[in-house]
């Protein structure tokens, strides 16, 4: 893959991560601890929802339309888009109802009537992100991206500068600074969604979109689910605290987000010109360098004084350090399964991935609903460690044996 294209689209999952860092960050400097939790709680379940449309309806483009070679606005990706679009509107009327019931029948955290603001912006700007790396345009990504972090970045400032920083006005600019990137990054290339197409597209495309979803589901059970367990069981403090000491591994998530959607296609590619090492060396390499700067950053973490991570993320530091050791074995879980996930899913493997998620999943969230209720913040985060790396390690294994022992030795 040219140098280029690599260094756009890492800086694209840079860029894109370092506006949900700042909304954190400035929700943990600003917000007490339990709206910290909410915020937190509407940000991975507004991810979660743009996870499964871009499994469900880019996926299978993905596999079936990469390229190395630029192209926009083709009826196919139209029709993807147009896809998205009603996933979006029906995800967003569906929770408004949902809020308005839950707020009137008991008093809940409004995380439906939030969510409902932010999902149709924030799957449209994530699928049209996901189509430029398979229409191998990530130079229209990052454009996309740039809006979306630069509105985010003047919006909060506004909010900081006025001191009015609060939870619905966080969530608002969140969301409709990623619907401006996406209107921006769609206007570019005249390619707007195909809404007639949307059916058509979900029935060409079901079987690759279903298994795709499904697999989805069982890993964000874990990786991002079972935060939501956490913020269920012991309160939206404890997930809080785990949240908070998620922040400083903040550099991985980036570069295993950029590692995602550049292996991806380009494991696609290799594998349909026969030559499946390269694209299990390839996983090998990243996934050896994501390790080492996770070690790197957990050490970072653990040797800086405790007086200076208090002054960049808040009081509430003290208590959440303790757990940046098993945030650390969580995140070389997920390290493990952005690497190998998608070489499976090149292999046309996606089966052996949905069944053994489908029983690692069940067994990960009892882990976390058990150690919630029992032991807390800490309990959970224990829970989460565990529950990434018995997602991961096995598609890892599996990855190693499907490719020829003379493969195998040139990988290594």
């Amino acid at each position: 893959m040219p140098s280029g294209r690599v260094l756009i689209g890492l800086s694209d999952a840079g860029v894109s991560s370092l506006g949900n860092l700042s909304l954190s960050w400035i929700g943990a400097r600003f917000l007490e601890i339990s709206q910290f939790g909410v915020l937190s709680t509407v940000l991975f379940a507004g991810l979660i929802f743009a996870g499964l449309s871009k499994a469900g309806l880019i996926d299978g483009y993905t596999l079936r339309h990469s390229d190395s070679h630029t192209r926009r606005g083709n009826l196919a990706t139209r029709r993807a888009l147009g896809a998205v679009l009603v996933f979006g509107l029906a995800s967003a009327v569906g929770l408004l109802a949902v809020g308005v019931v839950t707020s009137l029948i008991v008093e809940f955290p409004p995380v439906a009537l939030l969510l409902s603001l932010t999902v149709l912006p924030l799957v449209i700007q994530d699928g049209f992100r996901w189509l430029c790396y398979a229409n191998a345009d990530e130079g229209l990504a990052l454009v996309s991206t740039v809006v979306w972090t630069g509105g985010t970045w003047v919006g909060v400032a506004l909010l900081v500068a006025l001191d009015h920083v609060t939870l619905a006005l966080l969530v608002t600019i969140w969301a409709g600074s990623a619907g401006l990137g996406a209107l921006v990054a769609m206007s570019w290339t005249r390619t707007w969604p195909a809404f007639r197409g949307a059916w058509r597209w979900w029935r060409e495309i079901n079987s690759i979109g279903s298994r795709s979803s499904l697999d989805f589901l069982l890993t964000q059970s874990v990786s991002m689910g079972g935060g939501l367990v956490v913020a269920a069981a012991a309160g939206p403090a404890a997930f809080g605290l785990v949240r908070l000491a998620q922040l400083p591994f903040a550099p991985i998530q980036v570069l295993v987000m950029g590692s995602i959607a550049l292996i991806q296609p380009s494991m696609v590619i290799r594998v349909r010109e026969g030559r499946p090492d390269t694209a299990f060396s390839l996983g090998l390499r990243v996934c050896a360098a994501l390790a080492i700067a996770t070690l790197g950053i957990t050490v970072l973490v653990l040797v800086v004084p405790t007086d200076v991570m208090m002054a960049i993320l808040g009081e509430s530091w003290q208590e959440a350090m303790w757990l940046a050791a098993l945030v650390s074995a969580a995140m070389l879980g997920s390290v493990v399964g952005a690497c190998f996930g998608p070489f499976l899913r090149a292999r046309g493997l996606l089966d052996f991935e949905v069944r053994w998620k489908a029983i690692a999943s069940p067994t990960s969230l009892l882990l976390v609903l058990v150690g919630a209720t029992v032991w807390g913040a800490a309990g959970g985060a224990v829970a989460l460690a565990v529950g990434a790396l018995l997602f991961s390690l096995p598609l890892a294994a599996r990855a190693r044996s499907s490719v020829s022992p003379t493969s195998a030795r040139y990988a290594q």
